[in-house]
């Protein structure tokens, strides 16, 4: 139980045939695409659109508060891919079940959620690892990026699924603070006490630029104030992986 409300995880290989019940709220965390290993074009789709559009059109007879799909903020750049498009209709599937259901149903955008227990080949958690080991990380300096706390982007979630007014477009969760990955990385040398030595790479996304990161702030998230931030959660994240 957390709080008053008992959570049931459903598995990605459960989804199309799990029985669902009336609930409080459903987070749509399926997804895949957005890591470099993950290269299934068909799965891309059945995980990001098949899979959501499968679960909305068991939600007609149920009562519940909350459908909040999780999509992603790389919707808003120019340079789309094959995740982000599929996301994008995702999106479209969810805003307009939302108008046959009348009910709350809708997407967040989040930036770059990062702390304890991401994998271990994202970007923090290899720099520190590297760091910690006294070797010399490859680094692209240039990519911004609008760097999210996980505990921060989780208490964002639990703000709005308590939220009486109803969002009219996905909800973006950033910090709108543009940091470039060297910013990043000299963060985390200075957490560690090592010093900022690197070897440079040219960019490996095309789809990388500098204008990655909350621009306006978000009106279904003026009265909610995050808990950490991000220095705060990268401290944390990185002394998590640097034991």
């Amino acid at each position: 139980m957390t709080g008053r409300f008992e959570v049931i995880c459903i598995s990605h290989d459960e989804i199309e045939t799990f029985t669902y019940n009336n609930f409080h709220t459903f987070f749509y965390l399926s997804s895949y695409g957005n890591h470099y290993q993950q290269k299934d074009l068909a799965e891309t789709y059945n995980a990001n659109v098949h899979q959501l559009f499968t679960t909305l059109l068991k939600l007609g007879t149920l009562d519940f508060r909350n459908f909040i799909h999780i999509s992603t903020s790389s919707i808003s750049i120019d340079e789309q891919t094959m995740y982000s498009a599929t996301k994008h209709a995702g999106e479209l599937l969810v805003s307009q079940m939302a108008k046959q259901l009348k009910k709350r149903l809708f997407s967040v955008r989040p930036y770059s959620i990062f702390g304890e227990g991401e994998a271990e080949f994202r970007f923090i958690p290899m720099m520190v690892h590297k760091l910690v080991k006294g070797e010399q990380p490859l680094l692209v300096p240039e990519p911004i990026h609008d760097w999210v706390y996980i505990c921060d982007f989780i208490d964002a979630l639990q703000f709005l699924m308590h939220k009486d007014i109803t969002p009219d477009k996905p909800v973006e969760i950033g910090t709108g603070v543009p940091r470039s990955n060297l910013e990043v990385f000299d963060d985390i040398c200075n957490f560690l006490g090592k010093s900022p030595n690197y070897k440079t790479l040219t960019t490996l996304r095309n789809y990388d630029n500098p204008d990655w990161y909350l621009k306006e702030p978000e009106p279904a998230l003026l009265d909610w104030e995050p808990s950490y931030g991000y220095h705060d959660g990268l401290r944390r994240t990185v002394n998590y992986y640097a034991k």
